[in-house]
């Protein structure tokens, strides 16, 4: 059961640097770059990122 334990206590750590790291939004200026070299403008992403934020606080 101790072993347990420290297993799970080591996986909190670990938790906590993946929410660290996926709160830094790393892919937006991927897609950005990605939907500028597919013909959107930049007036045409931010209405994407804008209908996708508004879409995350409603669900």
């Amino acid at each position: 059961m101790t072993d347990t334990k420290t297993k799970l206590r080591s996986n909190i750590w670990k938790f906590y640097l993946h929410e660290i790291f996926a709160g830094m939004f790393f892919s937006i200026p991927v897609i950005v770059l990605f939907w500028q070299n597919n013909g959107l403008s930049l007036t045409q992403v931010m209405i994407l990122q804008s209908i996708f934020a508004v879409t995350v606080v409603v669900l």
